[in-house]
């Protein structure tokens, strides 16, 4: 997990700027963790996001 930078951890962009970065070294691990990193962090903004929606 040593490959991994910060600016691959930015919710919505980070999987866009390691498609886009072809020297980024990340082997399918890495790429996976990553890839269920941001699904939980979307998920989590989406559903609250929802929630403050149906409060208001």
């Amino acid at each position: 997990m040593s490959n991994i930078k910060p600016n691959y951890l930015i919710p919505c962009l980070g999987m866009a700027v390691i498609w886009n970065d072809f020297s980024s070294g990340l082997n399918s691990r890495e790429e996976k963790a990553l890839l269920i990193y941001h699904i939980i962090v979307v998920s989590a903004l989406i559903g609250g996001g929802i929630m403050l929606w149906m409060v208001h």
